[in-house]
């Protein structure tokens, strides 16, 4: 019973998309009167209204009838940004070309983004447990799939008009791109639209053109932070923060000796001197902060309604990701660990990687939910003797988060402690049943987040 729903869900959905490329603004006003008055006329004794059906009647299907006549042939070529950041419109060109002999006027430009829906036995049966729904919608539950698989989209973007196009000319339009979710926004391609002569219906021609714009998390402004640390031997050198390995930075040359590895030997060297020669790598000592997000909801769930937790989740992103931006202006590395389905370390820095590649990764991070945040300390111990510092995003403050940070300290690794919360006062208050908050451990609240940030 729960798939075939489903299946009607998906019959409902792509009926309810395909009326809304066909149907003007003043085409869905004519269907809802075209609807009440079947329902008025259907006793012709009693009313009129049934003639006012039929007009209506015959004018809907004169107007979708046209729109079949739409038979322009258009070429696209949009330039979109490489990234766009949660909260702030961005703006792109799009170049419309006119591939007919005639002028082309009156028509509408629709990006379409991809949004896709799961196979009926990929996902759950979902019950809409809603109190302002009377019964039968809550045992339905349409809208509230529709809310949870389509009314949540990572972005918009509104569709405009485009001006008159000469015979195999073109123009340029400008759409606005408004971000709501961060991760990969896909786009199908552009949709054009012409009104039909009552101005009911669309003609339209769709141009597949599948591109991704990533929506990276929102960032904060940060004060001049002096992260702590020393400079830690690397052995490697840089190439190491990357890749396991021996770094390829060149130090010198000098003579072979039995047990150096063969992709050492320098080839033109032994050429020229007629005897094996190898290169030797240099090591470098050099600043390397670990930048720890916590992703585990487990712990915050039990305190905190859902949603709630989501949000703290976007906000440490954010906040990982405005000191993922802050290491340009740094001579260190910064690698960046954290769990989703396996623990993952990202590192950037120096030249190795790019900003950009850690905010696209920050974009893409799903919460971990099904493991305890011990499964983070492996990954962070292995790596201890390398690091400077770290830098600690919670979510909130527990036994196993204090057991990280007090073994971290042991080792003499300087520790930036961020705790982010909504009710700072409530997480406070709760202390003495856990784990007390240490003096050094900034808790912030996300109301003031950015005005916490700048006193670091």
């Amino acid at each position: 019973m729960d798939r075939l729903r489903y299946r009607l869900f998906l019959i409902g959905y792509g009926l309810q998309r395909w009326l809304a490329r066909r149907l003007t603004p003043a085409g869905w006003l004519g269907l809802s009167c075209l609807m009440i008055t079947a329902v008025a006329g259907s006793d012709t004794h009693q009313t009129l209204a049934y003639q006012v059906f039929a007009f209506l009647w015959m004018v809907m299907a004169i107007a979708f009838l046209y729109s079949f006549t739409f038979r322009g042939r258009f070429g696209i070529q949009r330039t979109l940004p490489p990234f766009a950041s949660v909260g702030m419109a961005v703006s792109y060109r799009v170049v419309v070309r006119n591939y007919t002999s005639r002028f082309q006027r009156g028509l509408w430009l629709m990006e379409e983004i991809d949004t896709p829906l799961p196979h009926p036995s990929e996902s759950p049966p979902i019950i809409d447990k809603s109190a302002s729904r009377n019964s039968l919608s809550r045992s339905i539950a349409y809208y509230r799939w529709l809310w949870n698989r389509v009314n949540r989209p990572l972005g918009r973007i509104r569709m405009v008009e485009i001006p008159p196009i000469p015979p195999k000319g073109q123009v340029e339009v400008r759409l606005t791109l408004q971000p709501f979710q961060r991760g990969p926004l896909p786009l199908k391609g552009v949709t054009i639209l012409r009104p039909g002569p009552f101005g009911l219906c669309y003609g339209y021609r769709r141009i597949a053109l599948p591109e991704v714009v990533w929506i990276l998390p929102p960032r904060y402004a940060l004060s001049a932070i002096n992260l702590p640390g020393m400079r830690r031997y690397q052995s490697g050198g840089v190439a190491l923060a990357s890749a396991v390995g021996e770094s390829d930075e060149f130090r010198s040359l000098r003579d072979y000796q039995p047990g150096d590895p063969l992709r050492k030997i320098h080839w033109k060297s032994w050429a020229k001197t007629g005897k094996p020669v190898v290169r030797e790598d240099q090591d470098e000592f050099f600043v390397r902060h670990a930048l720890i997000l916590d992703t585990f909801l487990d712990t915050v769930l039990d305190t905190t309604q859902e949603d709630w937790a989501d949000a703290s989740l976007e906000a440490a992103l954010s906040v990982a990701a405005s000191f993922a931006c802050e290491v340009r202006t740094q001579e260190s590395l910064l690698d960046l660990m954290f769990v989703g389905p396996e623990a993952y370390c990202f590192t950037v820095g120096r030249g190795v990687g790019h900003t950009e590649q850690m905010l696209r990764i920050l974009a893409a991070v799903e919460p971990c939910r099904d493991r305890p945040f011990n499964t983070l300390h492996p990954l962070i111990l292995e790596r201890a003797s390398i690091l400077s510092g770290c830098i600690c995003v919670f979510l909130t403050w527990d036994q196993a988060r204090q057991d990280l940070v007090q073994t971290l300290r042991a080792l003499q690794l300087p520790t930036l402690v961020l705790v982010l919360t909504l009710d700072k006062a409530a997480l406070v208050a709760a202390q003495p049943a856990d784990p007390p908050i240490p003096h050094d451990v900034r808790v912030l609240e996300l109301s003031q987040l950015q005005e916490e940030l700048m006193t670091l």
